[in-house]
């Protein structure tokens, strides 16, 4: 039987599912040009309130986890959590989950802007063994042969499905988050919707901030800076091939190696660093990228064992001053 959704938890999936010249809302129901048929006039009628949709045109009907499972080519489990629902085993499994974790502890918030997680966010490791969160992440975070340690997972609201991924300053306060998706949908990651904290392109992602000195390596994603962190180095992430001017004063006192993805983004952000970074009077500069076979670091320790990724690193790591000029060499070092 169809049963109740959350009327602005499923607004928001359609939001990032459909286009918005597609979406008309009336009288509680969220009318849509229709994907069974040729349609510019609203003909699919999805009713919230009773977790229900029909095609007025093509006569298609069925429950809304049914349409999800249709529009992101998931499962059921999937759906569910795309779109929760409030009598559910899962709902009421979140729930107490909720009332046994009312906070976070050892999570640091900054005191003055009081930015904080998503609600119904929690430590992965604090939710019971048997939740089904906890599980997908776990399971999501096994295969890329990352820890869970310090990450969050969001169980309910806007949020749901979504790994938390917090980033802290020196003095362990939060100043930003990540949230990385679990299912299909189009908004892979998604920040903080309020305008407390820092923004993204002022923020560093790093596990901690270890003594001057030390060689810290550059990568854009932060499971990339996670992958090179297990293989035993200090690594942090920008969060995307860009880069700003508070984030290279976060990181001064330190041996930089940039080590952006190996696409052709990854190649021009890494151009574009590299001029950065002698501007800011960073000294013993490297650089390496992962083979031309993975994109990105974390695909490469999927693939290996991370001693090898550390040895890879090390043998192919060169000294920045090695390269005459790096737009006529156009890093076709890395063309292994």
């Amino acid at each position: 039987m169809p049963e109740p959704i959350d009327y602005n938890l499923f607004k928001t999936w359609i939001q990032q599912n459909f286009a918005t010249e597609n979406i008309k809302e009336h009288n509680g129901r969220i009318r849509l040009n229709s994907i069974f048929c040729e349609d510019i006039k609203y003909r699919l009628y999805c009713n919230p309130s009773i977790g229900y949709f029909k095609c007025m045109k093509s006569g298609v009907k069925g429950t809304l986890y049914e349409l999800v499972m249709k529009v992101e080519k998931c499962s059921l489990d999937e759906a569910i959590d795309s779109i929760g629902g409030e009598h559910t085993l899962r709902y009421y499994e979140s729930k107490l989950d909720e009332y046994l974790n009312p906070k976070i502890n050892n999570i640091k918030k900054i005191e003055n802007n009081k930015l904080d997680f998503p609600p119904n966010s929690f430590l992965i490791r604090n939710l019971s063994e048997t939740n089904h969160f906890r599980i997908k992440a776990e399971n999501y975070l096994k295969n890329r042969k990352l820890q869970t340690k310090g990450l969050l997972i969001c169980i309910g609201g806007e949020y749901s499905n979504r790994i938390i991924i917090p980033y802290y300053n020196r003095n362990g306060d939060l100043v930003y988050w990540n949230g990385r998706d679990l299912g299909n949908s189009n908004l892979r990651y998604r920040g903080p919707n309020s305008i407390l904290g820092a923004k993204k392109e002022e923020v560093v992602w790093i596990e901690y901030f270890p003594p001057p000195k030390t060689r810290i390596y550059i990568t854009e994603g932060e499971f990339d800076a996670m992958a090179l962190n297990e293989c035993g180095l200090h690594a942090a992430a920008f969060g995307g091939a860009s880069f700003s001017e508070k984030q290279f004063e976060m990181l001064k006192g330190y041996d930089l190696t940039l080590s952006f993805d190996a696409d052709k983004a990854g190649e021009a952000g890494l151009m574009k660093l590299c001029d950065a970074t002698k501007k800011h009077g960073f000294n013993n500069m490297s650089y390496v990228r992962p083979p031309n076979k993975y994109k990105d670091w974390n695909e490469m320790l999927k693939d290996l064992d991370k001693e090898l990724v550390y040895f890879y690193i090390k043998k192919t790591e060169k000294e920045h001053q090695f390269l005459d000029d790096w737009n006529i060499l156009k890093l076709k070092i890395f063309k292994m």
